[in-house]
């Protein structure tokens, strides 16, 4: 099927892809045989040439060849297929944060309410005296059949027994008790 496209050279080169949907100057202009991507916006999807099934909206490029991304808003550049990406990237001046049950988001991704992870959550290393996991206000539950790993590669683990309802901490490789007092980690 032809393309569907309104805007200056918008879907300029397509040659054999179909199904294609952009509204905007120059949105799609580098697609030559990609099919059903639609894109909204002025330069919405203008690198792709030969994915399929992207989604852009607003001013959100992309690389060349993706298929099944989604870029949305200013400057929204997904990198990978099969992946999402809302505003620029972290540390830009086109991030933005993004909010889940608040008007007023402080943080790139913040979630007012009850958050519920099926599978592993992982926090990036941090620097020295740096938190990497910061809970305020509130706590940490695990069923009884998870544990809760940290350090090198999950070396140490807190996990819950449930043959006798201890706790039990348990390290295979050296184990160091300290704390941060300001300026340096210190050992006990």
């Amino acid at each position: 099927a032809l393309p569907i496209c309104v805007g200056e050279t918008s879907a300029g080169y397509i040659t054999t892809g179909g199904n294609n949907t952009c509204v905007g100057i120059n949105c799609l202009i580098g697609l030559t045989t990609g099919s059903d991507n639609t894109a909204i916006g002025d330069g919405a999807g203008a690198n792709i040439i030969t994915g399929s099934y992207n989604t852009y909206i607003g001013n959100s490029q992309a690389s060349s060849d993706l298929s099944k991304s989604i870029g949305i808003g200013y400057n929204a550049q997904p990198t990978c297929s099969n992946c999402a990406v809302i505003g620029g990237a972290y540390g830009t001046a086109d991030a933005i944060k993004f909010g889940i049950g608040t008007n007023t988001p402080s943080y790139p991704l913040h979630v007012v309410g009850q958050t519920v992870i099926t599978s592993t959550l992982t926090a990036g290393s941090g620097t020295a005296g740096a938190s990497v996991l910061n809970v305020v206000g509130g706590n940490i539950n695990l069923d009884t059949t998870q544990k809760l790993q940290w350090a090198n590669n999950g070396n140490t683990a807190i996990s819950y027994d449930t043959s006798d309802g201890t706790m039990k901490l348990q390290s295979f490789g050296p184990l160091e008790f300290g704390g941060w007092n300001g300026s340096a980690y210190t050992r006990s």
